[in-house]
């Protein structure tokens, strides 16, 4: 019935735009075989990025062309070659993500060797750490910006870990340089001084009394009254001695009060 042939025209589609994909996949393996060397040396391929980006819209373009035959026949045909082409483009940014990788070391190992070649360069003296930050800067604008310039359009890579294992790199190599300089005296960092903070607190009611309570003015005398001034007894004021009734002593009748002891103590 008409499953049995929609069924029939899916799988022929199927089966074309499965060729399709493979030979255009094929002509562009064949394009960037120049880019993946056999010896370990890797060159720094010049606008890698630009000519990737044309490899993919050739790619992609062909595949439409050749496949184009096989998607008028209905809504899920033209879905199939859709997702044919999808997967065409996938399987060819995974593999300019390799490339681009290997690219990604090669930029990062020729930007530390110009910063070692300008380093060197570097004179040692009283500003040697100005210039020698003005090395770092450069070189870390060099590698971005050539990372930048490799990235291929609809891909979402990132040169983030590269670019701080780099950082890592020069500024060893420059603190390598710093120590250099100060070994031979001609270069001394900037003393930094200390930062101390401490914090005051004055309580203006030490004993409980405060300014707006103290009814004394400049005509009154300054006398004590025992019974009237005396502060009360809570925290933060005086407490005074407490009075009772007398304790008697015990005494000791063994003791004469003519031995000699008893006469020093009574003097």
């Amino acid at each position: 019935g008409g499953d049995e042939v929609a069924s029939e025209e899916m799988l022929l589609v199927a089966f074309h735009t499965e060729r399709v994909m493979e030979n255009v996949l094929g002509n562009y393996m064949q394009a960037v075989k120049r880019w993946k060397p056999d010896g370990a040396t890797v060159p720094l391929i010049r606008n890698f990025g630009a000519e990737a980006d044309g490899l993919v819209a050739t790619a992609l373009e062909t595949f439409d062309t050749q496949a184009a035959a096989f998607a008028g026949g209905s809504a899920a045909a033209a879905a199939l070659v859709e997702d044919k082409k999808a997967e065409l483009k996938t399987a060819i940014l995974a593999d300019l993500r390799s490339i681009y990788n290997r690219q990604l070391t090669k930029a990062r190992e020729t930007a530390f060797g110009i910063f070692r070649s300008k380093l060197i360069q570097v004179s040692v003296g009283p500003n040697v750490e100005a210039e020698v930050d003005v090395c770092i800067r450069e070189t870390d604008t060099f590698f971005c910006e050539k990372a930048k310039a490799m990235l291929v359009a609809g891909s979402n890579w990132r040169f983030d870990n590269e670019r701080r294992e780099l950082n890592a790199e020069i500024r060893e190599s420059a603190d390598t340089r710093l120590k250099v300089a100060r070994v031979q005296g001609t270069y001394a960092p900037n003393a930094r001084l200390p930062i101390s903070l401490s914090f005051h607190y004055l309580n203006p009611k030490p004993f409980g009394f405060g300014p707006s309570k103290d009814g004394m003015g400049p005509q009154d005398q300054v006398t004590f009254d025992k019974k009237k001034d005396a502060p009360a007894v809570g925290f933060g004021r005086f407490r005074p001695f407490a009075t009772g009734p007398k304790v008697e002593l015990p005494v000791d009748n063994s003791v004469s009060t003519s031995s000699p002891a008893f006469s020093v103590f009574q003097k």
